[in-house]
This record gives structure tokens, C-alpha cells and sequence, in this order.
């Protein structure tokens, strides 16, 4: 790509993010600390914008600053998840939290490499936090904004260090926040995956894909996880379900085993719930006090 289309594909997704952007979102305000941030960005790891929106209000409300999240019982920080499902996040989020208090002062790393030390925090989570909490120059490559690029063909989607260096040389200095959220609300609205809006795409006449755009076919390997009732339920949902029937009251394996699985059969189904709550337990996700279980 020559820099005077990379200048003008720089300037068009700006413009167009100004008018149409989702400037409304709440961890997009005025107000918003780095704290918000990471808050925001882990919400959003594997799940929507829309699910996540009135529960982050929620969860700030909760714990409205590093040090209060650090301070709650797990088992309040996972009760404040409810709804927002993959619950191994709320347990890395109350750890991060408890790091940066303890050794941070508070303070979130200033540079990627030691935002990846803390829990749950990986090389797209690690920019992004910077980039939207500190306008860093510094790009952040999720599969939408890797989309983008190969779309532009700036690079490969595919090979994840070209990618990498693509999103930085496409980055306007000075610009990173409105850039990377420019580039996720256009993926979302516009450049989408099944259904690109080519026909009104501010870029189509730079874009080399206009004409036909294309992504590499995936093939999604099959979760691991049990039948239940004739249908493949991943194993990710039964973990889900057993935080879920504990954020309130302890309970017996067999007694959970009837809230989580419609089809529940003690002999059948029992080792399978056994060897979960085990994994659940080393995690420090729950504990065992005689027959019953409860979230940690």
C-alpha cells in the first residue's frame, strides 16, 4: 500500500467514526480511568458489546476502583459476573486487581510487555488497555481489526507477526484511542465478516477487495463437552451452569448435577460432574466442605 492511500484510509475511517461511532459506550466517556479500561476490555473478551453494556454499569457500581475490587470476596466478585459467562475472567480480573494494589500501587504497567504479566492479560488485551487508556502508540490486532488489514491487503490475517506490524505501520500517531475504537465499531457495522457493506463503504474506492471480499475459511474443531438430550452441550457451558447454581446456596454434586444437566443420571453422568468440579476446585473457582459445594 502507498502511504497516500495508507494517509486517506486513515483519514476516512476517523471521519467516518466521528459520525457514526458508538460514542455513547460507557468505558468510551469522558471520565474513564485506566481501571475502566481493563474492566471493559476483559468484559469483552469472547463476548458482545450488547451483553456487555448495562453489566459493566453494574460491576463498576460494585467496585468502582482497583482497590475495591481487590478488597471483595471472590465469591462476590463471581456473583457480580452473573450473566457475562466464561467466569475464569472474573477470577483473572480479581487477581489482576490484587497485583496491581500490591505491587503496582495501584497502577496499571505502562508498557505492553508488563501488562502481559498480569492475569488474563494477552499481547491484544495488553495494547489495547494502553492504547484506549493511554493513547499509546501502540496497535492492537484482534480477528476484526486482522480482518481489516487483509481486506485492505496490508497483510496476511493469517501470519499473526506481519499482521502485527501492519496494525503498527497503519496506526496515526498521536490518534491511537479514536483509531482502534474507529477500526472496531467499522468492522462492526461496516466491514463485517459475513456481510460487508461494500456499496457504502467510505473505503471502496481504495479498498482492493471492494469488488469481491473474502476470508480465509476456518474449519471450528468441535468443543469438548457431553450429549444431553440428543444435543452436544460444550463442557465451557457446564462450568458456566455449576457457577451459576452456586452463586447463591452451597449444594450436593447430585443436587447440582439436576440443576446443570436436564438429563442428570447419577451412575452415567457422575464422574463426568466429579472430574469438573475438581478442575473448578484447583482453579480456586470453588471448594468442597464435606458433601456440599460453594463458590470460593
Amino acid at each position: 500500500m502507498h502511504p497516500h492511500t495508507r494517509r486517506a484510509i486513515q483519514r476516512r475511517i476517523l471521519a467516518w467514526y466521528e459520525q457514526h461511532g458508538r460514542h455513547d459506550l460507557p468505558w468510551r466517556r469522558a471520565r474513564t480511568t485506566l481501571y475502566h479500561i481493563v474492566v471493559s476490555e476483559i468484559m469483552l473478551q469472547q463476548t458482545t458489546v450488547a451483553t456487555v453494556y448495562d453489566k459493566y454499569k453494574v460491576f463498576i457500581a460494585a467496585f468502582p476502583s482497583w482497590r475495591a475490587l481487590a478488597a471483595a470476596p471472590q465469591s462476590e466478585v463471581l456473583r457480580q459476573w452473573r450473566g457475562l459467562g466464561y467466569n475464569r475472567r472474573a477470577l483473572n480480573l480479581h487477581r489482576c486487581a490484587q497485583m496491581i494494589v500490591r505491587d503496582h500501587a495501584g497502577r496499571v504497567p505502562a508498557t505492553p510487555e508488563a501488562c502481559e504479566q498480569l492475569p488474563g492479560i494477552g499481547p491484544y488485551t495488553a495494547r489495547a488497555i494502553l492504547a484506549f487508556g493511554r493513547n499509546a502508540d501502540v496497535a492492537a490486532v484482534d480477528v476484526n481489526i486482522a480482518r481489516l488489514l487483509a481486506r485492505w491487503h496490508v497483510t496476511d490475517a493469517r501470519a499473526v507477526s506481519t499482521t502485527q506490524q501492519a496494525a503498527t505501520w497503519m496506526l496515526p500517531h498521536g490518534r491511537s484511542r479514536d483509531w482502534h475504537s474507529a477500526l472496531m465499531d467499522f468492522a462492526s457495522a461496516v466491514c463485517t465478516k459475513r456481510a460487508p457493506q461494500c456499496a457504502t463503504c467510505p473505503l471502496a474506492r481504495l479498498c482492493p477487495s471492494a469488488a469481491a471480499p473474502h476470508d480465509e475459511a476456518s474449519v471450528r474443531r468441535r468443543e469438548p463437552g457431553r450429549a444431553e438430550c440428543g444435543t452436544h452441550v460444550p463442557r465451557r457451558i457446564y462450568r458456566g451452569r455449576i457457577v451459576d447454581a452456586l452463586r447463591d446456596h452451597a449444594l450436593a454434586a447430585d443436587v447440582l448435577g439436576q440443576r446443570i444437566k436436564a438429563d442428570w443420571d447419577a451412575h452415567a453422568d457422575g464422574a463426568w460432574l466429579a472430574e469438573i468440579l475438581a478442575t473448578l476446585r484447583a482453579e480456586g473457582m470453588i471448594v468442597r466442605h464435606g458433601d456440599m459445594w460453594q463458590l470460593r
